[in-house]
């Protein structure tokens, strides 16, 4: 059959290669000779019926190219997929992340406002302390150990509490008000000194607590007489106050009021009534009728009046201020007794010796009571009464109520200023 072969490459080349097969065959050796294979079949097929075979290699193809396509698809799809799976899941271990680092610092701000609170708590419970066996409430009682006891807290104050100003400041301020409460007015100030340079570092484009600690600081140096500083550093309170509230605010009269205080101790007694009048018409608007800083503001504007003579105004306003003042905290009460001692005075300069003579032992019977037998205020009560029994040519009494004023330079007289306090 391979002799037979139409396929020219498939017969022998020639005769001896038929000779060679023949030989090999008797031999028992593998022959050329062979079946045509099953790939040989096919394409000899195919040739026969090249328009089927075209036809369905394109369907072929197509069916390829389109398994091809749909498997790359695929397998981008699911690698994508994979990705996404991938992402969200590393989305959902950063949310994890986050919400842990978030819950920790929400704990941590929780705890720095819970930390925040009790120092705000043990801050103003010391205050409240110092508040509670001052003057005002000891009623003339020993106050050394308290003056003791406000020394070394003092002198450990800003070595416990370094790196927090604010806790110290306010501490600073309240020890201040102590002293001044007591007639210390050298340690009341360096320790307002202290809380207004805290202030200035906390505050340095102002703050209504550096304005009220301005204003504290005028305040004192003025009772010791430092008249120049005391004016600038109250006129920077004011000037502050404005700046930040407008005219209209009831700190501003309150300042204005010490403000004024400080140029009538100047002697500049038609500046200060000015000023007093505009604070007292500014506590009326804003605070009523009956209120601290009104009664403070009666006070000073009469003191202002009776040193320019105008005795029967001035009388009036503070006897109005005695009145609002009772009503408002009692009898024994501090402020009672400096109102009681300004009436003294109010009423001696006027001649009335028999009135201003009964007003000056009741203010000095109630300084002694309320802020104890050592303070200032009690010198200027009994300077005052002393004054009236002169008057009356009482002299040995005259005499020994001056005895037990301070010594011959330093007594006080006249009548006694009320300052203003921070409006809460």
């Amino acid at each position: 059959m391979k002799c037979l072969e139409k396929d020219r490459a498939r017969r022998y080349e020639t005769a001896n290669g038929l000779a060679s097969d023949v030989q090999r065959h008797l031999s028992n050796e593998p022959v050329v000779a062979c079946p045509p294979s099953a790939a040989y079949r096919f394409q000899k097929l195919v040739r026969r019926n090249k328009l089927m075979f075209a036809a369905a290699s394109a369907v072929t193809a197509s069916l390829i190219i389109g398994l091809g396509v749909s498997t790359w698809m695929f397998l981008q799809e699911r690698a994508a997929l994979r990705r996404a799976v991938v992402a969200e899941h590393e989305q959902a271990r950063l949310r994890q992340v986050a919400d842990a680092s978030g819950n920790q610092a929400k704990a941590d701000a929780k705890n720095a406002r819970t930390a925040a609170a009790k120092n705000l708590q043990l801050v103003q419970f010391f205050d409240e302390m110092l508040q509670a066996v001052g003057p005002e409430v000891a009623k003339g009682r020993d106050a050394t150990i308290l003056k003791e006891i406000l020394d070394k807290t003092a002198q450990r104050i800003g070595n416990g509490l370094t790196n927090q100003p604010q806790s110290e400041a306010y501490l600073r301020e309240s020890i201040a008000k102590v002293y001044l409460d007591l007639g210390d007015y050298h340690s009341a100030e360096a320790m307002q000194r202290r809380t207004v340079a805290l202030y200035q570092q906390l505050y340095p484009n102002g703050h209504r607590e550096l304005a009220f600690a301005l204003d504290s600081l005028a305040v004192i140096l003025g009772l010791q007489g430092q008249l120049p500083e005391a004016e600038s550093l109250s006129r920077e309170a004011v000037a502050m106050g404005k700046k930040l509230f407008g005219a209209e605010h009831a700190d501003i009269a309150a300042w204005m009021t010490d403000l004024a205080m400080i140029l009538k101790h100047e002697g500049r007694y038609a500046d200060a009534e000015t000023i007093y009048r505009e604070a007292l018409a500014k506590n009326r608007k804003l605070l009523g009728n009956e209120h601290r800083e009104v009664v403070t503001s009666l006070n000073n504007l009469s003191i202002a009046l009776a040193e320019q003579k105008k005795y029967t105004e001035a009388e009036g306003l503070i006897r109005e201020a005695l009145q609002m003042g009772r009503h408002l905290w009692g009898n024994e009460h501090p402020s009672t007794a400096r109102h009681l001692t300004s009436l003294t005075e109010m009423l001696m300069r006027q001649g009335k010796l028999p009135e201003a003579e009964a007003t000056g032992r009741e203010a000095v019977a109630l300084e002694k009571k309320v802020s104890g037998p050592e303070h200032a205020d009690v010198a200027t009560a009994l300077a005052n009464l002393a004054g009236v029994l002169a008057e009356q040519d009482k002299l040995p009494e005259a005499e020994a109520m001056q005895r037990g004023c301070r010594p011959v330079g330093e007594t006080p007289t006249g009548a006694v200023e009320t300052t203003a306090l921070p409006i809460t």
